[in-house]
């Protein structure tokens, strides 16, 4: 038993060292750190030059519009999309994904995707915005159940 006192005093006096050893290497780093981080200024944003503001407009509100709405605004982005077939949309962990047929192909694409020179641009579960990179001109795909 006096053994494994002696043992445990042992251990607590080398991690006790250990610990102002830390203290001391460290410490002195923590606070030239801190005292760097109070130094810096940030300068107030001149808004005297501004010629116009900018008005932000959220095209796509699909919590408050009906399907129409939407389409509708998406449509007002860009034109209709003929050479495209909108064939699903599926969600798997918060993800959006849909099944696009383009030239007899299918393909489950989301957000960010380029398939057949098309980067997806936006995935509902009603229609598709996609952006064609060759004119840079956006394209909206419906799914069939939508447009009736």
């Amino acid at each position: 038993m006096a053994k494994y006192f002696v043992l445990f005093v042992l251990v607590m006096g080398a991690f006790v060292a250990m610990l102002i050893v830390y203290m001391i290497m460290l410490g002195p780093v923590q606070i030239a750190d801190l005292s760097a981080q109070s130094a810096m200024r940030i300068e107030a944003i001149d808004t005297s030059v501004v010629h116009k503001s900018v008005a932000l407009a959220n095209r796509f509100e699909p919590f408050l519009a009906s399907p129409a709405e939407m389409i509708a605004s998406m449509l007002a982005v860009g034109e209709e999309a003929n050479d495209i077939v909108y064939r699903g949309y599926l969600r798997m962990n918060s993800i959006d994904f849909a099944v696009v047929e383009i030239m007899g192909n299918r393909y489950i694409v989301r957000v960010g995707d380029e398939v057949a020179g098309y980067v997806i641009y936006g995935i509902t579960d009603l229609a598709v915005l996609l952006n064609e990179k060759e004119t840079n001109t956006f394209a909206v795909v419906r799914q069939y159940a939508a447009s009736n």
